[in-house]
């Protein structure tokens, strides 16, 4: 479209060039279709933007920071691109999304060099815990999970809300005659049998992870 602009003018209607050449910006007059593109566009990354915000809570919290800069670089580059479009840039006809993008550049730069900003363990880890078929439930130190796969839902056959940031204790308060002996306990092995019809038999084991040193 932006090849044969000349003859159907859908992109821009009109190139001015200013007289003026204390002020060289040529002010471009967008046509039909570069605001049905801009949509098309701004709805991919408002459903991109959707979707980081709704994983935020699933990442491990040492990784949060990471899709919180994602997150502020495609607003800051998205605001830039918004004031241009909708005419308000302080220099008619300056577009500041380019100027946005050195700036956003420099941030992701640094994260990926210092941050590892796109490290794939998480993601392999994601995979693979996701995967097993064990079980796994990650506790802070106040007991609230931080982390879960699948296996742990089904098996346990909990079906409330998400999990994370709730209390262990009253994700499987219907347990709690079953499982509240192993409340402050660390580094153990336990069967425990669950109410059901048949009774359900579970060989929990318990971990106690000490916090990494970079």
């Amino acid at each position: 479209m932006a090849f044969t602009n000349n003859y159907h003018g859908l992109i821009w209607r009109e190139i001015i060039i200013p007289e003026n050449m204390t002020n060289p910006i040529a002010v471009y007059r967008h046509g039909i279709f570069f605001y049905v593109f801009t949509l098309y566009v701004y709805s991919l990354i408002f459903l991109g933007t959707f979707w980081l915000i709704k994983k935020l809570t699933m990442f491990p919290r040492e990784k949060r920071s990471q899709v919180l800069i994602l997150i502020v670089s495609v607003a800051i580059g998205w605001t830039a691109n918004i004031v241009y479009i909708a005419g308000l840039s302080p220099i008619r006809g300056f577009d500041l999304t380019p100027i946005s993008f050195v700036f956003i550049s420099l941030v992701l730069t640094w994260f990926i060099y210092r941050k590892q900003l796109f490290d794939l363990v998480p993601i392999a880890r994601g995979i693979l815990v996701d995967n097993m078929t064990d079980g796994v439930l990650v506790l802070g130190d106040d007991g609230r999970v931080v982390d879960f796969n699948q296996a742990a839902i089904d098996i346990t056959r909990y079906n409330g809300r998400s999990p994370v940031g709730m209390s262990i204790w009253e994700m499987y308060k219907d347990y709690l005659p079953q499982i509240s002996h192993l409340r402050d306990q660390t580094d153990m092995q336990v069967e425990l049998e669950l109410p059901s019809n048949p009774p359900r038999y579970l060989d929990v084991k318990i971990d106690s992870i000490g916090e990494r040193k970079d």
